[in-house]
């Protein structure tokens, strides 16, 4: 582990750069004892209860993004990151409300403006559906009603290291849209044909571009 990545994860997480220092032996990172952070941060008695904030996912991002880490480290994490417990921590500890009449939602609908929506049309066979234009004006209508709720992830890009760019929760009524990592706006991956065409999305599940 060098010393630099050491300094910047104790600036932004002293807790976790102590737990990555520790499972660092001769500059091979353990992989059982790169899952067992991971499982650390999420449980509910550690120091942050079970929810991963915006400080630990960024500690995290760094770590991934090190280039310190062996493929076989890499893909412990990974995997990791994807297990159901973790992406709910994530959620959980960094998701915040975009309230309806919030300026920050101008980008969202720009994204469901019917320039862009306007010739969509897809099946999808994680919702059995198909899609058409008319359903993401239907979408962008609910929004505005404040039927349907926008939330932003901020957790400095760590779900989008596993390719998460959006999901929808239908029982909640509710639209996450993930942090990427040097992007301001959380809605440049929404699926519509401004990203020259959808994203694979079932309801329920993370939306990526196939």
């Amino acid at each position: 582990m060098s010393d630099a990545l050491f300094a910047k994860l104790k600036e932004v997480e002293p807790n976790i750069a102590n737990e990555y220092k520790a499972v660092v032996k001769g500059n091979v990172v353990g992989v059982e004892e790169l899952k067992k952070i991971i499982l650390k941060v999420v449980d509910a008695k550690g120091p942050g209860g079970s929810d991963i904030s915006s400080a630990e996912a960024e500690a995290l991002v760094l770590i991934i993004e090190s280039g310190e880490l062996s493929d076989t480290a890499k893909r412990a994490l990974d995997g990791a990151l994807r297990t159901k417990n973790v992406m709910q921590s994530i959620v959980s500890g960094t998701a915040v409300e975009i309230q309806k009449d919030d300026p920050e939602l101008t980008a969202f609908h720009s994204i469901f403006a019917i320039k862009y929506t306007g010739k969509i049309k897809f099946y999808s066979k994680g919702t059995n559906l198909t899609y058409a234009p008319s359903h993401y004006q239907a979408i962008a209508q609910l929004v505005k009603e404040g039927k349907i709720k926008v939330v932003k992830v901020q957790d400095r890009g760590l779900s989008a290291t596993i390719g998460a760019d959006a999901l929808y929760v239908a029982t909640r009524n509710t639209f996450f849209f993930f942090e990427h990592r040097g992007e301001a706006n959380y809605f440049s991956h929404a699926p519509t044909s401004s990203m020259r065409r959808p994203m694979r999305c079932r309801t329920g599940s993370i939306c990526r571009h196939p």
